[in-house]
């Protein structure tokens, strides 16, 4: 596949996390001694606990929870489920919900150790990677998918 020249990444959260992302300067993984008690999570909450659990094997290691989660693409099944309350997820009106945009050039730049998948990450069929040349194992056509189902397309 080929690697978009440039690469954003996009992370959903609660507009009234907002102020504390901003204070600290940074966006704090959950497991982070500083992590906000009062931080608003807007995801699968069960998915959110298993996640404390789930071990990453491949450098720089820990659990999910020693991460924020970003997305590649804009558009997410995740925000589709917070905005329609579906799976289980409180549904959340649209003026509630940010984006926090940034791109991969700055990661690198920063020094900021990483890991990707080429699919949901709790999924057990995902592959993780930590060096940038496995960017090229990220289907970047789906990525910007607007719409995601089983077709040939995607296939």
């Amino acid at each position: 596949m080929i690697i978009p020249e440039k690469i954003y990444i996009y992370r959903l959260t609660h507009i009234e996390n907002l102020d504390y992302i901003l204070t600290k300067n940074k966006i704090i993984c959950p497991n982070h001694p500083d992590a906000e008690k009062d931080y608003i999570n807007i995801g699968d909450k069960s998915l959110i606990e298993n996640r404390k659990e789930k071990v990453i094997n491949l450098e720089p290691g820990g659990t999910f929870s020693d991460y924020v989660a970003f997305y590649f693409g804009a558009r997410s099944p995740m925000l589709y489920e917070i905005q329609k309350g579906y799976n289980g997820v409180e549904k959340r009106d649209p003026e509630e919900l940010i984006y926090l945009v940034s791109d991969f050039t700055t990661i690198k730049l920063l020094n900021i150790q990483y890991i990707f998948t080429d699919g949901h990450a709790y999924n057990h069929l995902s592959q993780f990677f930590n060096e940038e040349k496995d960017l090229k194992e990220i289907d970047w056509k789906a990525v910007n998918l607007v719409k995601w189902n089983d077709t040939e397309e995607v296939l």
